[in-house]
């Protein structure tokens, strides 16, 4: 792989974080030969940089633009880069994209819209859980709606950046002193963030994107069990717990749920304790009261929102093993088949 030197003689043009996580930022760039605009990942300083499993995972799913390493220089050490196509917001911001929208921006809003969102979440999933792949921490943060045809129009970049948030780097838990040490070299004075992610489709549910494979694995080499608090699986109290597609197909019910109704099914682990505790057919009726509580269309159509409940309710089993994917495929031939007689009449 080529290798890049971050310094004062770089050239290129300035970086504009697009989302910060634990380990990793979350960039856009423009590039500087082909005017093409890319997402960009510089993993933490602890990622294997010989052997990545993200890398890979990108790789053999087609989502990897091409890889790195950069050398960063008052450290002289060497970060490795994956670089993706850009996305739109995520499920979690849609709200900030937007603002000029009633109702939530990029939420289903009928039977069609529906079934599309469905569809796609779901095929998205399946084609790298059919590869052995998992993804380890599928939430409403890493599911991303397409990008507005005109995001990198000039008007579109400056609302985007506009808003840019300045956050002041400090060094945390110092003992009481008169005179802190000197921050760093290594480290920026400040990190730049901003407000308001890039113009986004929030009409064509087609464009919806998985992001961020960092807790992935494969199902021949688990690592530890993570993910994101309220769309981890029950098995994630378990210290050994391993990831897996199995505990895919929960956080996929979980973020199904957000998805439609934009809010959370699990609001707090007591949520979850409840759903866990219940009897299979209260955990159904858990979901179904929800939807038909949070969405118009699931109170207007009975048997759209029954078939949609049970859905999610075969990826949301408390025991792993029957989680079925195959049976979310069967409900979703029903909500086809729902929405073919409906565009029908």
């Amino acid at each position: 792989m080529p290798q890049y030197s971050i310094g004062p003689a770089d050239d290129s043009r300035p970086f504009w974080t697009q989302e910060y996580s634990d380990d990793a930022c979350e960039s856009i760039r423009e590039y500087s030969e082909t005017k093409e605009y890319f997402a960009l990942k510089i993993l933490k300083l602890s990622c294997n940089i010989t052997y990545n499993v993200e890398q890979k995972i990108l790789k053999k799913t087609g989502r990897l633009e091409r890889s790195f390493l950069y050398l960063h220089m008052p450290t002289k050490r060497v970060h490795l880069c994956l670089v993706t196509k850009p996305a739109g917001c995520t499920l979690r911001a849609r709200t900030l994209a937007g603002l000029t929208t009633p109702g939530v921006f990029g939420r289903p809003w009928d039977i069609i819209s529906i079934r599309v969102f469905i569809e796609t979440l779901l095929s998205k999933v399946f084609e790298f859980h059919d590869k052995g792949i998992y993804h380890g921490d599928l939430s409403p943060s890493n599911i991303t709606l397409g990008l507005d045809t005109n995001a990198f129009a000039p008007e579109a970049i400056k609302e985007s950046f506009e808003e840019d948030i300045r956050g002041w780097v400090y060094l945390a838990r110092l003992p009481p002193s008169e005179t802190h040490p000197v921050r760093p070299p290594c480290l920026p004075e400040y990190i730049i963030q901003h407000y308001f992610p890039l113009a986004s489709n929030g009409w064509d549910f087609s464009l919806i994107e998985i992001i961020d494979f960092g807790l992935g694995g494969y199902e021949t080499k688990k690592k530890k069990l993570g993910g994101t608090r309220g769309y981890r699986p029950p098995e994630w109290r378990d210290p050994g717990a391993l990831g897996s597609i199995k505990c895919d197909l929960w956080s996929l019910g979980c973020v199904l749920y957000f998805g439609l109704v934009h809010d959370d099914l699990f609001e707090t682990e007591h949520d979850q304790n409840v759903y866990v505790a219940a009897t299979e057919t209260d955990q159904l009726s858990i979901i179904d009261r929800r939807l038909e509580q949070e969405h118009q269309v699931f109170r207007e159509h009975t048997e759209y929102r029954k078939t949609t409940s049970r859905l999610i309710h075969s990826l949301m089993k408390v025991d792993p093993t029957k989680r079925d994917a195959a049976k979310a495929r069967e409900f979703l031939n029903e909500l086809a088949m729902y929405a073919d007689t409906v565009l029908q009449n």
